[in-house]
């Protein structure tokens, strides 16, 4: 008796579940008819919260041109819920800066999309990264959002990156090496030196996988080597991330 009626309750359990998939079923075409007839107008009294909840589910399906005017009601709804998203809210340094609160909200932005990538000009220029401008790389580096480094090639194949803080380090070195060269050291700065030196700041090496290498010796041997590249990576320490609920 009980194994009859588990078997019972089990086929009945499964007969409903495949009238529901059939009412799914139905209820999704609905809904894409819906979505096809639903115009901007209509969601334009809606709350930026209801609005929201709403694109969320139905964006997918919405194509253009009419998402875009729905995406630009729910820019539109967002920043009157969040007077402060006009301007930069992910960095918010980007603030201080002297420029149209359109622009400051337009790299704040770009900057979000794109913390976990690397940044330079090809990048930029080919339409990998949009949003941020090749002149505005080294603004927002002085302002401590991006950080700096420099990658190293052998006829074109890329071998290592020394990140700025470290080039730094090779730089004070090979100034203290000039100094100690034409004229006297202090105490403090022979220590500083030698001690940099017994670090390894005495040159920097770049060797590619065949073995072939280049050392650089001086800041001049450094400034006119071609092979580099200056490339950029958004500070993450600098992010506010309470924004991305939002």
């Amino acid at each position: 008796m009980i194994q009859i009626g588990t078997l019972n309750t089990l086929m009945n359990k499964l007969y409903k579940m495949e009238d529901l998939k059939k009412d799914i079923h139905n209820l999704d075409n609905e809904i894409r008819l819906l979505e096809e007839k639903l115009t901007p107008e209509e969601v334009e009294n809606m709350s930026y919260e209801k609005f929201k909840w709403l694109w969320d589910r139905v964006k997918y399906r919405i194509e253009l041109p009419q998402e875009s005017k729905f995406e630009e009601i729910l820019e539109r709804k967002r920043e009157e819920n969040y007077p402060e998203l006009k301007r930069a809210v992910f960095f918010s340094d980007i603030n201080q800066l002297d420029i149209p609160d359109e622009d400051k909200k337009r790299i704040d932005r770009a900057l979000a999309d794109n913390y976990r990538y690397f940044i330079d000009e090809e990048r930029i220029m080919c339409g990998v990264i949009t949003g941020i401008k090749v002149n505005e790389l080294e603004m927002l580096h002085k302002i401590g959002i991006l950080k700096k480094s420099v990658n190293f090639c052998i006829g074109g194949e890329y071998c290592c990156t020394y990140s700025e803080n470290e080039l730094k380090k090779y730089f004070r070195c090979w100034e203290l090496y000039k100094k100690f060269s034409i004229s006297k050291l202090s105490t403090d700065e022979l220590k500083e030196w030698e001690d940099l030196d017994k670090n390894g700041y005495g040159s920097i090496w770049i060797e590619d996988e065949y073995e072939n290498y280049i050392e650089l010796l001086s800041k001049e041997d450094y400034d006119s080597y071609r092979e580099k590249e200056v490339i950029y990576q958004v500070n993450s320490e600098k992010m506010d991330t309470f924004w991305d609920k939002v």
